[in-house]
């Protein structure tokens, strides 16, 4: 498996198993730049599937310099692979490969090998979120398939580094807002869209504290007609000042109104990563009962409450108790 950035074509991430540990001499000695089935694999900008003929034939095989380092140094000669994803900054590659006594793939291997390309890709996607998770378990929990609106994680270059299963619907129907090849997101109107960039800016700086900034959101207009998206930007402000590259610095909260969110406080738990007992104080202040209320209706003492509700209003980016419920209501129009 290799991840390789999309801008340098260089690898960013080398996983062998059962082979030789080349990941260094991959990466490092720039064996990958002679690599013909990474270079085919890198000019297709689509998802699909090759293998060794597909790149070169057996006589160029015999003399390329690359193939004479799988044989000699990696003790492999044929592949199957694939480039198992069409956008965003980093492109996904992976590829069995077999000694030169096996022969090439076989028709039924390089078809069984693509129809499991997207199963190979998930399984990535899922071992890269865990790997991030050791070091912000809260954005692997954000990028859940299971919430019910689009998140899209930024980095400090601005660049996309995690999609859920919602955001990667709405992208790929490029109607409104799409990811350009280097992974920025871009909206389909130039006007919103250079609104879009301005706000990102002050995020990301707000995020490096030079900035104070809370937050904005906007309105994405999609050449279908349909209703707007509502989209959210949120600075992602790390208490610990450890500026994780690794974490998001910027969320991204896309809602499509067509679509109507019911309010569900697991959702808003794992977005915000909040506790049950912090969820259930915010879920009495959206129903409109005051923080002494909710106290009581929760049987816990005033300071206890005081003290969950400076636990959300920290972990929400909110300043005040009407800023939260605005914000909240925002992303749930129907809480």
């Amino acid at each position: 498996m290799i991840d390789v950035d999309s801008e340098t074509l260089t690898p960013s991430k080398v996983l062998s198993v059962g082979l030789p540990k080349v990941e260094r001499e991959f990466s490092d000695d720039g064996i990958h730049e002679i690599s013909p089935p990474t270079q085919y694999a890198l000019a297709c900008k689509f998802a699909h599937t090759i293998c060794d003929y597909d790149v070169m034939e057996e006589r160029e095989i015999e003399r390329h310099a690359f193939y004479d380092w799988l044989q000699n140094r990696v003790g492999v000669k044929y592949f199957i692979g694939s480039r198992l994803n069409g956008i965003g900054p980093v492109v996904s590659l992976a590829a069995v490969h077999f000694p030169a006594k096996h022969g090439p793939a076989s028709d039924e291997q390089i078809r069984r090998f693509a129809h499991l390309r997207p199963h190979i890709l998930n399984a990535w996607r899922v071992a890269k979120l865990q790997e991030q998770a050791r070091s912000n378990s809260l954005f692997a929990t954000m990028v859940s398939d299971l919430l019910p609106w689009g998140i899209i994680g930024l980095d400090r270059n601005g660049r996309c580094i995690g999609l859920n299963g919602k955001s990667h619907a709405i992208v790929n129907q490029q109607d409104g807002l799409s990811l350009d090849g280097a992974g920025h997101l871009r909206l389909a109107f130039a006007a919103v869209d250079r609104t879009l960039q301005g706000k990102l800016g002050l995020a990301l700086r707000a995020h490096l504290g030079e900035v104070q900034f809370a937050g904005a959101a906007l309105g994405v207009p999609r050449p279908s007609r349909r209703l707007n998206y509502s989209l959210q930007i949120i600075p992602w402000v790390d208490s610990r000042k450890s500026l994780d590259p690794c974490a998001p610095a910027v969320l991204i909260v896309i809602v499509d109104p067509s679509e109507p969110i019911l309010f569900n406080p697991d959702h808003v738990r794992s977005l915000f990563g909040l506790t049950k007992r912090e969820s259930d104080v915010l879920a009495q202040l959206l129903r409109g009962r005051s923080l002494p209320a909710a106290a009581r209706r929760l049987a816990i003492s005033h300071n206890t409450a005081r003290v969950h509700l400076a636990a959300v209003l920290q972990k929400t980016g909110t300043k005040s108790q009407v800023e939260l419920i605005n914000k909240v209501r925002q992303l749930f129009p129907q809480s």
